[in-house]
């Protein structure tokens, strides 16, 4: 399972740079019976974007 979520974060740092002022983002993986929740934050400043993972067991 942290394979996939390491797949899903780089998966955002390479579409992060072709976002612009998204301020949130909500993304619900499938994973067998478990349920990926990814939300994805972006300020004005592509810098500070944050990436949060949580795994609703």
């Amino acid at each position: 399972m942290s394979s996939s979520v390491a797949q899903c974060c780089e998966t955002c740092k390479m579409v992060a740079p072709q976002l612009v002022r998204i301020e949130a983002a909500s993304v619900t993986y499938k994973y067998g019976e478990v349920a990926l929740n990814v939300q994805i934050k972006f300020s004005e400043v592509i810098s500070s974007a944050t990436v949060s993972a949580e795994l609703n067991l």
